[in-house]
């Protein structure tokens, strides 16, 4: 034998033995070694193929040209993955185990039973391309249940068919008793994860209800939009919303995408306060979201030619939605020294999210194994942003409620301010109005009736003018500012009485129940003239022919009441004249509450309730 074919015999040998060693280096999952949940990648062999194949010639294939697979993800990918493994049942009894692809968003998948001769049985056929209903098991995730009796081995075959998309695809062997427990417990977990985010869902529904702004909007649609991605991303949506509808969960979960990215931009711009902060940088996101809903708008039109060059047309997108991101980063910062906590708070928010998201793409690209993640980084980086959000719409709406008690505050001194320039006003007028009717007007009847005792006497006529002159008198005393300094309210309130009537037959009578001594001038003077306007209004208009007040403290708040039996009248049709009004302004001007009631026929009452405590200086009246 030549070296040349000594050299032949051994490169045909080399790769004989090569192909056995891969056929048989494949290791053999043990049942005895199933604890909780085994991931099968690291006993597995996978096979890639740019095109479709029959089962068999996969198979066949995976012997002699199979790959070493550490990571279950491949990112975008037109490949079928095909993944073969042993299980071999090395306990005494029949055991029961679930074969789960921990991803709900394959297109295809096909588990084969490989027989010692390389015949492929079809087990199943599923994946979001066919009815939830035709799934073996009727689970979120693809789930294979496999008997396997005392001493047996199986060699079990999976096709994965995601072509032109990114794919991952974590397989766990599984005891069919933990399986069941783990997806009771999983459910439950979610349920409360979902339940928490419904009440972030109602807290900022009524918030935007009551409060009527476009933040508390936008929180609500961008928290329903991130838990309908993430429903849809773990599979409950093709589970219990659409699960006849075939082909929709792909398209989904791209709108979805593209809706969160505006969502994500609108309530930034709003929770950062963007359009007064930082415009121009706004104006740049708005560009970027017109364009999003171009892309959104010609889809409708372009499906099928999106789909089919997403090797593009996602990088667009994906790049739309980077220089976005950077635009808010940007915009905080630069309105951090005017917005400090709201700005921290962002950043925390997007912080914790970012985070989960970064962990999902590092195990998306192997650099942390899938299987080292007991839980959904995703889902516990949208849990802590929709807690912080909460936080910080909470905080929005302390400083709304903040910023409306300083305005109604000041809109209160202002009215105060308004009231008491009025009241005074109102008492210099009346001042001058008595002193005229004192000095000139006084003057000039008693001018008149001296001129007309000199020329001829009529005693009809002087007595005419004498009522006219005790009018005016009365009156010009009635608008005189009271002497509060020398009276108190009761001897005040007992002269408008006396005067009262001696001009009318109409019975008064006041009662003071622990009235106090010690009022300040300006509570005094207000009573008084309230109680004043009070007993002309009855004059007036009740007709009635007895009056009752009543003085008395209750509760720190001195009470007056003008009770008559007059004709009364309807409250709901009559506000009130001018003499109502001024009693009104007064009690207002006092800090206190007036009440009337009145009913045709049955006389009026007025009740005052003023503090005793002065409410802007915070000392007894």
């Amino acid at each position: 034998m030549t070296l040349k074919s000594f050299s032949r015999l051994f490169l045909f040998l080399s790769i004989t033995c090569l192909g056995l060693s891969r056929a048989q280096g494949q290791d053999t999952l043990l049942a005895s070694e199933v604890n909780y949940r085994q991931s099968i990648i690291q006993a597995a062999s996978v096979l890639p193929t740019a095109s479709d194949l029959q089962a068999e010639d996969a198979w066949a294939q995976i012997k002699t040209k199979a790959q070493d697979q550490e990571s279950v993800t491949v990112g975008f990918t037109a490949n079928i993955f095909w993944i073969a493994f042993k299980l071999k049942n090395d306990q005494p009894s029949q055991q029961e185990f679930i074969v789960e692809v921990d991803n709900p968003q394959i297109d295809w998948l096909y588990f084969y039973r490989v027989d010692s001769v390389g015949h492929c049985t079809l087990l199943e056929a599923t994946g979001d391309k066919l009815l939830f209903e035709k799934r073996p098991l009727l689970h979120r995730n693809f789930a294979l249940p496999i008997q396997l009796k005392a001493g047996e081995t199986q060699t079990l075959l999976i096709k994965i068919d995601k072509r032109n998309s990114s794919l991952t695809f974590p397989i766990y062997l599984w005891d069919a008793r933990d399986f069941h427990e783990k997806s009771y417990s999983e459910n439950l977990w979610f349920g409360i994860f979902f339940g928490t985010i419904v009440l972030c869902l109602a807290y900022a529904l009524m918030a935007f209800i009551f409060l009527r702004r476009a933040l508390y909007g936008w929180y609500f649609l961008l928290v329903l939009t991130s838990a309908a991605y993430l429903f849809t991303a773990l599979g409950y949506s093709f589970q219990y919303i659409y699960p006849n509808v075939l082909d929709f969960n792909s398209y989904f979960r791209v709108y979805i995408i593209v809706a969160l990215s505006v969502l994500v931009s609108k309530f930034s711009q709003s929770f950062l306060n963007l359009p007064t902060y930082e415009p121009r940088i706004c104006r740049w996101i708005n560009y970027i979201l017109i364009v999003f809903g171009i892309i959104a708008f010609s889809s409708i039109f372009m499906l099928d030619f999106l789909t089919r060059n997403g090797l593009w047309v996602i990088p667009i997108i994906n790049s739309l939605m980077l220089t976005g991101g950077i635009l808010l980063v940007v915009a905080a910062f630069r309105s951090f020294s005017k917005q400090r906590t709201t700005v921290v708070i962002y950043f925390m928010a997007w912080g914790s999210l970012l985070m989960g998201y970064l962990i999902m793409t590092a195990s998306e690209f192997g650099v942390i194994p899938v299987e080292d993640l007991p839980v959904n980084p995703v889902l516990i980086g949208s849990s802590l942003e929709a807690f912080i959000f909460s936080i910080g719409l909470t905080y929005q709406v302390k400083k709304i409620y903040t910023e409306r008690n300083l305005l109604s505050l000041s809109m209160a001194r202002q009215q105060k301010e308004l009231l008491k320039a009025y009241v005074e006003g109102t008492e210099k007028e009346r001042g001058r109005i008595a002193r005229e009717l004192h000095d000139d007007i006084g003057s000039r009847l008693g001018s008149l009736k001296r001129f007309i005792d000199s020329k001829e006497r009529n005693e009809e006529l002087e007595k005419q003018i004498d009522i006219i002159c005790r009018d005016v008198r009365t009156m010009s005393h009635q608008l005189s500012p009271p002497s509060i300094h020398v009276s108190g309210l009761r001897q005040l309130v007992q002269q408008v009485i006396d005067e009262t009537r001696k001009q009318t037959n109409i019975q008064i009578e006041a009662q003071y129940y622990d009235l106090p001594d010690l009022l300040s001038g300006e509570m005094v003077h207000h009573i008084f003239r309230i109680v004043q306007e009070g007993l002309n209004n009855t004059l007036k208009h009740a007709q009635a022919t007895e009056v009752d007040l009543q003085f008395f403290v209750h509760d720190d708040e001195l009470v007056l009441t003008i009770e008559d039996n007059g004709r009364g009248f309807d409250t709901s049709k009559h506000a009130g004249g001018i003499g109502i009004q001024n009693m009104r302004v007064r009690t207002e001007s006092l800090n206190g509450i007036i009440e009337i009631s009145s009913m045709i026929g049955n006389g009026t009452s007025i009740m005052i309730r003023v503090p005793l405590l002065n409410q802007s200086t915070g000392q007894s009246l």
